[in-house]
C-alpha cells in the first residue's frame, strides 16, 4: 500500500498535474468505449434525432410520432438542455459519431467535477477515490450511453457541493436548469429535504440533555428540539429556494402549462410509482440482481462497505457532510434494489461518502495505528493488487462488450427507407417493440408510430388501448388483428428482429391472415401492409 500513499502525497503537492492525469485517463477510455459504430441503447437514437428536429427554433413543441398516445398531445423535451448540447456536434460530425463524441466528453466532465469537488472538500486520496468509479462496470455503462445521465449527475453533485458548503443561494439556478435538463428534476427537492433532515437531527441531538430523568421529559424535549431544528429559518430558506428554482423553471417554459399533466406522469407515474405490475416497462426499471451488482461493481462496493463499517465505529465524531452522504448512500442504494438504473447515482454517491469517511477517520487518534499498520502490510498490498487489477479487468472488458455490440447505426436503416418511399407520409406504423420507436423515428420520422420511449405513456392514455396493443404484438391468439385498422388505423405493421422465439408467435398468426401481407423483409424487420 506504501507506492500508492506516496503518490498520493505528490498529488497532494501538484493538483493540477493529478485533475490531468484524471482527465486523461478519464478520456482516453471513455473514448475507446465509444470507439464503435453500435450504440449500447436505442435511446440514442431518439436523441440524436430531437436534436436534428431543434433545427431552427430549437423548441419541438409538436410532436406526432406517437399516435394514441398521451404523448401526441402532451409533448415536452425533458432533455432538452442536453439535446442542446448535443446539436453543435451531430451538426458538424456525422450523427453517430457527434453523439459519441459528445457523451465521451460529457461524461468525462463529471468525472472532472466528481474529482474537483473532492479536492473542494479537502477529501484524501482524490485521485484514488475517482479513479474507483471506473470499476464499476454498471456506472461506466450507463455513463456512457447517449443519455442525459452525466447532465443529471452534474446538477446532483453541484446541489450536493451547495448544501455542504452553505452556498445556497446556488441552489435557485441548479433547480431552475435542472427542469429544462432533465425529467428527474424533482430529485433535488428529496436530496435538499435530506440534507434538512440529517442538519435538524445532529442539531437536535446536540440540544438533547441526557441528565434528564423522565423517558416522558426526554421524548418530549427531543420532539421539541427536533422541530424547531427542521423549521429553522435557514432551513426554511434552503426548502423555498430550491422549490422557487423548481417553479421557476416549470412556469418559464416553452411547454407551460401541459408540462405540469406530463410531469405528473414522468415524474410520479413513471419515477416514483412505475407500474411495472401493469405495463411491460423497460428493463432498467427492475430490480437489481444483488449477485450481479456484487460482479459488477466489486471493487468500489469493498471499499463503500469498509467505509460503512469505519462510519459506524465513529459515527459520533463524523461531520455534517458525511453523515448526510451516509444517509443519501442508502437511500440511492434502496432505490437501486427497485430499478436497477440509479446505480448511476448510487455509485458516484457511495464513493464521494467513502473518501470523506476515510478522510475524517484519519484525524481520529484511535484509527491512526490501523492506517499505519494497513500502509506497512505486504499482504494487504497484494491482495489489494490482485483485487484492483481483477475488478479492473473485468469492468473494461464487460463495459467494452455491452458498448461495442449494442444497436448498428444503421440498424434497421434500409427496412426504414423502403417504409418511406413506399408509404404516404403520415401514415401510422403499428410498431411490435415499443423500445424499438427511437430507431424508427431516426430513420423515417415520415411516418407515425404507436407506442414508444416508455408504454406507461400509451397506458395512462387508455389502458384498454395498451392492452390491445400488448395482446396483438405478444401474438396472443386471442388478440383480434381487425384492431390493427378499426382501432388503431395502422397501414402498417413493423415487426423487428423477426429471428427472435417472442416474434414467431405475431409472425405466424400475420403470415397466415388475410387481413395483411408481407411486403418487406431483410434479418432486421419484416413489413407488413394492412388491407
Amino acid at each position: 500500500m506504501k507506492p500508492l500513499i506516496s503518490v498520493d502525497h505528490y498529488f497532494e503537492r501538484h493538483p493540477r498535474l493529478a485533475w490531468l492525469l484524471v482527465v486523461i485517463i478519464t478520456a482516453s477510455y471513455f473514448g475507446w468505449l465509444q470507439a464503435s459504430p453500435n450504440f449500447g441503447d436505442p435511446d440514442a437514437f431518439y436523441h440524436i434525432q430531437m436534436a436534428k428536429f431543434m433545427s431552427p427554433t430549437l423548441v419541438v413543441r409538436d410532436f406526432p410520432y406517437l399516435q394514441a398516445n398521451f404523448l401526441q398531445h402532451n409533448f415536452v423535451d425533458q432533455h432538452f438542455l442536453y439535446h442542446v448540447f448535443l446539436r453543435p456536434f451531430i451538426k458538424f460530425f456525422p450523427d453517430w459519431i457527434g453523439a459519441k463524441v459528445a457523451q465521451a466528453l460529457l461524461a468525462t466532465l463529471f468525472i472532472a467535477v466528481f474529482y474537483s469537488l473532492l479536492k473542494r472538500l479537502n477529501a484524501k486520496g482524490a485521485v484514488w477515490f475517482t479513479l474507483l468509479l471506473l470499476f464499476s462496470e454498471s456506472f461506466v455503462y450507463r455513463l456512457n450511453l447517449v443519455k442525459a445521465q452525466p447532465l443529471s449527475l452534474l446538477i446532483v453533485f453541484g446541489t450536493i457541493y451547495a448544501l455542504i458548503k452553505r452556498k445556497h443561494w446556488w441552489l435557485f439556478p441548479l433547480a431552475g436548469v435542472y427542469v429544462w435538463a432533465y425529467g428527474g428534476w424533482i430529485m433535488i427537492l428529496a436530496v435538499s429535504m435530506l440534507y434538512v433532515l440529517v442538519d435538524s437531527f445532529m442539531t437536535a441531538e446536540s440540544a438533547w440533555s441526557p441528565a434528564t430523568q423522565s423517558w416522558v421529559m426526554k421524548c418530549k424535549q427531543a420532539v421539541t428540539a427536533l422541530g424547531r431544528a427542521l423549521f429553522s429559518r435557514q432551513h426554511r430558506r434552503v426548502i423555498s429556494i430550491v422549490i422557487a428554482g423548481l417553479m421557476l423553471g416549470l412556469v418559464v417554459n416553452p411547454y407551460f402549462p401541459h408540462n405540469l399533466k406530463f410531469y405528473w406522469v414522468q415524474v410520479v407515474q413513471i419515477g416514483l410509482i412505475n407500474l411495472q405490475h401493469l405495463v411491460h416497462v423497460g428493463a432498467e426499471w427492475y430490480p437489481s440482481d444483488p449477485l450481479t451488482m456484487i460482479k459488477n461493481s466489486l471493487l468500489p462496493l469493498t471499499v463503500i462497505i469498509v467505509a460503512g463499517v469505519v462510519f459506524g465505529f465513529y459515527r459520533t465524531k463524523m461531520d455534517l457532510a458525511t453523515k448526510f452522504l451516509c444517509v443519501l448512500t442508502i437511500i440511492f442504494f434502496l432505490a437501486t434494489l427497485k430499478a436497477r438504473r440509479n446505480i448511476e447515482y448510487f455509485i458516484p454517491v457511495a464513493v464521494f461518502f467513502s473518501a470523506l469517511v476515510f478522510t475524517r477517520s484519519a484525524m481520529i487518534a484511535e484509527f491512526q495505528p490501523a492506517i499505519q499498520r494497513l500502509g506497512s502490510s505486504i499482504k494487504g498490498g497484494w491482495v489489494a493488487g490482485l483485487l484492483i487489477a481483477a475488478s479492473g479487468i473485468y469492468s473494461v472488458s464487460q463495459a467494452t462488450n455491452f458498448l461495442h455490440h449494442g444497436y448498428p447505426h444503421d440498424y434497421g436503416a434500409q427496412a426504414a427507407m423502403f417504409l418511406k418511399t413506399y408509404s404516404h407520409p403520415g401514415q401510422v406504423v403499428f410498431n411490435v417493440s415499443w423500445d424499438m420507436f427511437p430507431l424508427l423515428l431516426y430513420h423515417n420520422s415520415a411516418n407515425y408510430y404507436l407506442v414508444g420511449l416508455d408504454p406507461t405513456f400509451t397506458f395512462v392514455s387508455s389502458p384498454t388501448r395498451y392492452a390491445d396493443w400488448y395482446a396483438i404484438s405478444s401474438g396472443q391468439w386471442s388478440a383480434d388483428l381487425s384492431r390493427l385498422k378499426t382501432e388503431f388505423q395502422a397501414q402498417y405493421v413493423w415487426v423487428d428482429q423477426p429471428q427472435i422465439p417472442a416474434h414467431q408467435k405475431l409472425i405466424q398468426q400475420l403470415n397466415q391472415s388475410t387481413l395483411v401481407i408481407a411486403i418487406y423483409q431483410d434479418q432486421e424487420a419484416i413489413i407488413y401492409q394492412v388491407r
